[in-house]
Order: structure tokens, then sequence, then C-alpha cells
């Protein structure tokens, strides 16, 4: 049995030990005679109702045991009860411009911008995101995800 502690860095909570044991056995189901792996993760950390956390148990075939592992911890992760999620006060970074500062570009240029934010945090808020050509506000295109996210336009030219 091993031990593992995981603090949630964007909360004030106390970090939760989650005890791992792993069993190796002989397959008797379809991969008859092949070694197999049983693991079962579990933490005394309450969820968000205040009730106990059942225990997660995975019998692996196919992926490693690590794989296995971080995926019960995880899992289990969503359901505890963290604590107050800290404010976070800290704007995205802007990691890239197009096209960039003072440059000529083509009127129907693609203009994209690229914001990224470093973990411990809770993301970008996709619903905050607004962007304004000239004053004027403008419907962009944002794909990624919470971390890193590429916000772009493409104006309409017509002649």
């Amino acid at each position: 049995m091993s031990n593992i502690w995981v603090k949630n860095g964007i909360t004030d909570g106390e970090p939760a030990n989650f005890s791992v044991s792993v069993l190796q056995v002989v397959d008797k189901g379809p991969h008859d005679g092949d070694l197999v792996f049983v693991v079962e993760v579990g933490t005394r950390r309450l969820d968000k109702d205040g009730k106990k956390i059942s225990s997660i148990v995975t019998r692996g075939t196919g992926t490693t045991v690590n794989e296995v592992i971080e995926k019960a911890i995880a899992s289990l992760c969503d359901r505890i009860d963290w604590g107050n999620t800290q404010i976070d006060t800290h704007p995205p970074n802007v990691s890239s411009v197009y096209p960039p500062n003072n440059s000529i570009a083509p009127l129907n240029a693609a203009i994209q911008i690229r914001l990224s934010e470093q973990l411990p945090s809770l993301g970008i808020n996709k619903d905050t995101i607004k962007m304004k050509i000239n004053g004027i506000d403008v419907n962009p295109e944002i794909i990624g995800n919470p971390y890193d996210y590429i916000i772009q336009f493409r104006p309409v030219v017509t002649d």
C-alpha cells in the first residue's frame, strides 16, 4: 500500500491523502491465464455533502498501473469538498498576437490573440472574453480550453 497526497492549488483546503493498493492476479475471465492488476484507491476525505467517499476498485488490462491510479485519483478529487475557492485576481497572459503591432497586413487577414493561464488557476472564463476592433464589438471564434484559448476574428471585406 502507498499513500499519495494531493493539494488543490486553487482552494484554501487541506491536502487529501489517498491510499493506493495494487495487487497482481491471474485472470480467470476472458484473458484466462494473463497477469492483470487490481487497483484500489480510497480517501478519508468527505464529499461536498459531508458523506464518506467510496473507494474505487479497478481491474487493469491494456493500460498502465499509473494511468489507472491517476484516473481513480482524478475521479475522487472531483467529489472531494476542497473548501473555499480562492479568488483569481490575475489576468490571463497574452502569449501571441497576429498580425504583430505596427505591421502591414491585408484587410481580410485574420486577427488572432492567444490567451493562456498557468496552473494552478481556475482558468479563463470563456463567457467573459470580448473583442473589439476599432471600438466596435465583434464576434470572434474562440477555440481551445480554459488554460489556452485562441481568439480569432476574420474581417469580411466587400468590394
